[in-house]
Parts: C-alpha cells; sequence; structure tokens
C-alpha cells in the first residue's frame, strides 16, 4: 500500500459517521417523500378520478396567450413608470406654484407698501 492509501483512524471513524448521518437523513427525507406522496393519493382518490384532476389543474396555456400576457404585464409597468415621471412632474409644479405665490405676497406687500409712501409724500407735499 501506498502511504497516502492508509488513513488514521480518527480520520476513518469521523468518515464513517458522517456516512451514517447522510444516510439517516437520507432515510428520514425519503420517509417524509413517501408520507406526502400517500396524502397525496388519499386526497385524490377521495375527490374523485385523479386523471380529470390533474387536467383540469393543470391547464397549460398556449404560446399566444404566454405572449400577451408578457406584453400587458411589460405595458402595465411602462404605465406605472409614466405615472410615477407625472407625479414628480406635477410635484415640482406645485412647488413652483407655492413659491410663485409667496413671492406675489411679498411684492404685493412692498408695492402697498411703496404706495402707501407715495400717498404720504403727496399729503405732505399739498400741505
Amino acid at each position: 500500500m501506498k502511504r497516502y492509501d492508509i488513513k488514521p483512524s480518527h480520520i476513518k471513524k469521523v468518515e464513517n459517521t458522517n456516512k451514517e448521518n447522510q444516510d439517516k437523513q437520507r432515510d428520514k427525507l425519503l420517509e417524509r417523500m413517501r408520507a406526502k406522496e400517500k396524502n397525496r393519493s388519499k386526497s385524490e382518490g377521495s375527490k374523485g378520478s385523479s386523471d380529470s384532476i390533474k387536467k383540469d389543474t393543470k391547464k397549460i396555456l398556449d404560446q399566444s396567450k404566454q405572449d400577451e400576457i408578457v406584453r400587458l404585464n411589460n405595458q402595465i409597468s411602462k404605465l406605472k413608470r409614466e405615472l410615477n415621471n407625472c407625479k414628480k412632474e406635477t410635484a415640482i409644479e406645485r412647488k413652483k406654484c407655492r413659491i410663485a405665490k409667496s413671492n406675489l405676497k411679498e411684492l404685493e406687500k412692498a408695492s402697498s407698501e411703496r404706495m402707501n409712501d407715495v400717498l404720504k409724500e403727496a399729503d405732505d407735499i399739498r400741505k
């Protein structure tokens, strides 16, 4: 035997325990799968013929319907993007409108003050 073919005993023990654990896990998984299959067959048997149920539940869309669905989904996402862009634009316009209104109020206030000053000066000149 070659030197690298010989494994120490502790490595052999670890490998054996790992293999045993994997076998146990595989057995548990197989048992669960068998139980699920058994439950499925029971529920299908109680409902009626399994062939008709399978045909009803597995309706396959033909390619044209799938293409139509994809096209409609793309159109929906495009419209959603457009809607979001419009919402952003309206928010910007509303902000501009608020700023313009506040500027207009300030200008009206300044012009009314200026008008009052001019009227006072005119009264002073008349006197």
